[in-house]
């Protein structure tokens, strides 16, 4: 059986012709026929029929036309001398005129996303003062991120705080001393610098870090 797909389009021509007359075009994009001899001559000819027909009633082919299948070439006796008889130029072709194509619907842009709250730990009270003050112990260091400021304060705790271990409500109480801005998640620093890229700090026990020698070492390249 032959198949052939077709992809067609007639423009209007609002230039030319005499009064009433209507000029236009019809462009083939793509035409494959596959057959034996006989339907392939068939094919042709009714295909040809098919665009007369549009050109002279001014029908307007859709932008997009699937011509799905011509019918087999029609079994008929022999005419007597062995050959078969050729096939009428008027068969009917069946043509997939469908007006409305799908259309894929485009997934609505995501809107900005709302900013993500986190829980502010509760602060913790300690002496900034007695001894060696965290304010002067900072002071030794050039902290310009958060990273920075949290290792200063984790070796403030171990230098002079008998080693008290770093801990979330630390970090509000301190940076306020400091009027220092926390980041929006407390919590995610001291993660960060106990995770293997890091290894500044030293997770303890839940919620509680201590320096570690490679953020002692990282400390001491940061003086000022």
């Amino acid at each position: 059986m032959p198949v052939w797909r077709v992809m067609a389009s007639r423009k209007n021509d609002p230039v030319g012709g005499g009064v009433g007359e209507k000029q236009g075009s019809i462009e083939i994009a793509y035409v494959k026929l596959t057959g034996n001899d006989v339907t392939l001559q068939d094919a042709v000819r009714a295909f040809s029929g098919l665009i007369n027909r549009a050109a002279v009633n001014g029908n307007v082919l859709s932008g997009a036309k699937r011509v799905n299948t011509l019918p087999a070439a029609p079994t008929q006796a022999t005419n007597g001398n062995g050959h078969e008889p050729v096939a009428s130029e008027d068969e009917a072709i069946d043509v997939d005129a469908d007006e409305t194509e799908a259309t894929e619907q485009a997934a609505a842009p995501a809107g900005p996303r709302a900013a993500r709250k986190y829980n502010v730990p509760t602060a913790i009270s300690i002496d900034t003062e007695t001894g060696t003050s965290v304010g002067s112990f900072v002071a030794q260091y050039k902290v310009d991120t958060h990273e920075d400021k949290y290792l200063a304060l984790a070796g403030w705790l171990k230098a002079h705080r008998s080693q008290q271990p770093l801990k979330a409500g630390l970090i509000v109480t301190l940076y306020k001393h400091f009027d220092w801005t926390p980041p929006a998640d407390v919590t995610m620093p001291l993660r960060r610098l106990s995770s293997k890229d890091y290894q500044w700090l030293e997770r303890t026990s839940r919620g509680e870090y201590q320096i570690h020698q490679i953020g002692e070492s990282k400390l001491a390249k940061l003086k000022a």
